[in-house]
């Protein structure tokens, strides 16, 4: 299941805080940085062997396959209603649409936690938005 990924995107919003996405180029071995309301703290740095080893293992240790398509459900993810904290991720394997996407409003899977603290090892830095 993880032969042939391309392209892993994360991302985080908060309600009125704004939103941190994360993009990992697995083809092109680049890290893409994009927070809404701080533009000055985006950029784009390379990726080594070790960083991407780190990704998909962590999607290996995450269990990110198993998880379920919405959190808590799509009825909740899908309407227009208050939430605290949204999250996606989605997994390309092509350059068309994603092959696995997931994503949640203020529910989360069980690994979630370990998840977004393996990121900010990879991204050495954390993975949160910033107030």
């Amino acid at each position: 299941m993880m032969e042939g990924i391309t392209l892993l995107e994360v991302e985080l919003s908060m309600y009125r805080k704004g939103s941190v996405k994360v993009q990992f180029d697995l083809a092109h071995g680049l890290l893409r940085w994009r927070e809404s309301n701080r533009w000055n703290r985006n950029f784009t740095r390379s990726l080594n062997a070790a960083d991407i080893e780190q990704l998909l293992r962590m999607l290996e240790v995450c269990r990110v396959y198993s998880w379920q398509p919405y959190y808590p459900d799509a009825d909740s993810v899908q309407t227009n209603g208050l939430y605290h904290q949204s999250w996606s991720l989605s997994i390309y394997t092509a350059d068309t649409e994603p092959s696995l996407h997931l994503e949640g409003k203020d529910a989360y899977p069980s690994e979630f936690t370990l998840m977004t603290n393996m990121l900010t090892r990879i991204l050495r830095q954390p993975f949160k938005v910033l107030d």
